[in-house]
């Protein structure tokens, strides 16, 4: 399976030309490396995953971690969690000093809340749980109530949405 490698470049350029409505570049940018980094581990491909992920904010702490001795280690680890066998691939998480499932889903829970309330020193307090964010990548406090707000907007937006389709069955 060939996959294809994302640079920062073209990243952004297929950022820019995809870019919907209510998504920032940022969050385009973060879907397509998503993407990348997904087809990476499913085809067990350890050059294409550190090209995808260096583009990301998890990038510098992950490749730090994780290297071609112990990729097919984390490879196993995504599909355990994909497989739903939670408690195996936290054990390796462990063995590779990743934060474990359970972490990312509370500080992913406790992001969006505070999103939700529109909190920004909340926001700062999650950010401070995160190990190694990068400084960089941290929202001012306009940007944050710009995301909040649009984030607001598109639920509400997709709750019309479902009223609307659940009304015309």
């Amino acid at each position: 399976m060939a996959v294809v490698l994302a640079t920062p470049l073209i990243t952004q350029v297929h950022a820019q030309s995809h870019a919907s409505e209510g998504q920032t570049e940022s969050m385009q940018i973060r879907k397509y490396n998503n993407k990348g980094v997904a087809e990476a581990l499913k085809a067990g491909d350890y050059q294409a995953w550190v090209e995808t992920v260096s583009n990301t904010y998890r990038g510098e702490p992950l490749l730090a971690k994780i290297n071609e001795d112990n990729f097919d280690q984390f490879v196993n680890m995504h599909e355990l969690y994909r497989d739903g066998n939670v408690v195996e691939a936290d054990s390796i998480a462990q063995e590779l000093n990743i934060p474990i499932k359970a972490e990312r889903i509370e500080t992913r829970r406790l992001l969006s809340e505070v999103v939700k309330e529109g909190d920004y020193q909340g926001y700062l307090n999650a950010i401070e749980s995160l190990p190694d964010f990068p400084e960089d990548q941290i929202l001012t406090e306009q940007e944050f109530q710009d995301r909040s707000q649009s984030l607001l907007q598109r639920r509400e937006q997709r709750r019309a949405q479902r009223a609307q389709n659940r009304g015309s069955l």
